[in-house]
């Protein structure tokens, strides 16, 4: 019996040990308080459709940035101090192979489209903690990560954050447009006791754009200038009958040449030029010399525009008959004839030229 009645009180009093360093322990990291917030859809509406300017440099902004609202009460979260918590934005979905691109140093990421892009900028604020505040724009992280904020050693986090987008035009050449999918391009998340909540994300979305390259087709022209003799042109400067022939401009979309530059002229405007493949014999008489494939000898080709007035090379002019609202085709009217430059010898007589489009 004296045996055991010594045992039994260090039985308890260990047992009480034990029992009280356990309880210190868990007092030790504090209370969780969970979070509560998220599960939200913020549309970022882009123009349904939207026309590309085929000379627009790559890295050209094809829309104006489009924000969502300046959220601060996205996420009110507990956490274990000394802990991580804090609030990141990805992108995702959609797009995340990176183009690049920066723009304004925000990531731009390809789309399902050729040539074009998406730039995808983020902001975040947290109401307390070791920031406070607007965490500023463009802080660009590991991607898809675009940016983000955390703490250690805070008890929790409160607070939103904002994204932008924008269309990028990420090719020298967009040529055959299309829609770029809409859905979810980016989200935001908390992170509490260094875990990120992935039930809690908000997800930023875009409808799909229509993309529309700025171009219209001109199939070559090929201008038959007939036979004829020597007799027709007496002497050096003497030509033959004109022939008409027309440029056709085809399928143009609407809004092309919102103000060219160099025009003195407030309204919608295309310019055209036109240059000689081979040598110019005569600049103010737009006579141009035969090419390689031809035997003749003693006679150029002369340009003319509709009237028949000599028109000049190389020299950009304004187009009309384009409808700047519907788009569509038109043409434009030129004529052509030979011009005698010299002693002439009879064989073929050919020549080309090449026709540039310029607009904005």
């Amino acid at each position: 019996m004296k045996f055991f009645n010594a045992k039994q009180p260090r039985r308890r009093g260990f047992l009480l040990q034990l029992m009280a360093l356990v309880f210190l322990l868990v007092g030790s990291r504090g209370a969780w308080a969970g979070c509560t917030g998220g599960n939200q859809t913020i549309n970022l509406t882009l123009p349904s459709t939207i026309t590309v300017p085929r000379d627009a440099p790559v890295g050209s902004l094809l829309t104006s940035w489009v924000y969502s609202p300046a959220a601060t009460d996205y996420y009110n979260c507990g956490g274990y101090s000394p802990d991580i918590t804090g609030i990141r934005i990805y992108a995702g979905s959609l797009f995340t192979a990176d183009s690049g691109l920066r723009a304004n140093t925000a990531p731009v990421f390809k789309t399902n489209v050729p040539g074009i892009g998406i730039a995808i900028a983020g902001n975040i604020y947290i109401s307390f903690g070791c920031m406070g505040g607007w965490a500023g724009w463009q802080y660009l992280m590991a991607l898809p990560k675009i940016t983000g904020y955390t703490c250690t050693g805070q008890a929790g986090v409160k607070g939103g954050g904002q994204v932008a987008i924008a269309l990028v035009k990420t090719a020298a050449a967009v040529s055959t447009g299309g829609t770029v999918t809409g859905g979810q391009v980016s989200y935001i998340i908390p992170i509490v006791a260094n875990t990120e909540q992935s039930s809690l994300r908000n997800f930023y979305v875009i409808n799909p754009v229509t993309i529309v390259p700025l171009a219209c087709t001109t199939p070559d022209v090929i201008v038959p200038l007939g036979t004829h003799s020597a007799s027709e042109m007496a002497s050096v400067g003497a030509t033959t009958a004109a022939v008409s022939f027309n440029v056709s401009l085809n399928n143009c979309p609407a809004g092309l040449g919102t103000g060219v530059e160099g025009l003195n002229s407030v309204n919608p405007a295309i310019q055209f030029r036109i240059d000689p493949a081979t040598t110019v014999v005569s600049s103010a008489q737009s006579v141009v010399a035969l090419d390689s494939s031809s035997s003749a000898a003693g006679v150029g080709v002369q340009l003319l525009d509709g009237n028949g007035a000599v028109f000049p090379l190389a020299t950009y002019k304004m187009a009309s008959g384009y409808d700047t609202t519907a788009g569509g085709s038109f043409t434009i009217p030129l004529k052509a004839r030979y011009y005698r430059t010299g002693a002439v010898k009879p064989g073929p007589a050919n020549t080309s030229m090449t026709f540039t489009m310029l607009y904005q």
